[in-house]
């Protein structure tokens, strides 16, 4: 599995928006930072999630933890 530039722009986004707010973004925000609905947004993490770069906390709101 490769690194797409969406796919990237999202991890980014992710990295940028906790360093700057102190917690995760949520699903909703990450969707609305790139125009995708929600299940595009699963999409990218689960994604990211198989590629070891973040892992997901299940039935969090902000449940994601970078790696």
């Amino acid at each position: 599995m490769y690194m797409t530039p969406r796919r990237k722009q999202v991890f980014d986004f992710i990295n940028k928006y906790y360093k700057k707010h102190g917690y995760m973004p949520s699903l909703k925000e990450i969707g609305k930072k790139f125009k995708i609905a929600i299940s595009s947004t699963w999409e990218h993490l689960d994604r990211l999630e198989l590629m070891g770069l973040i892992r997901k906390a299940k039935g969090q709101k902000r449940g994601i933890e970078i790696l």
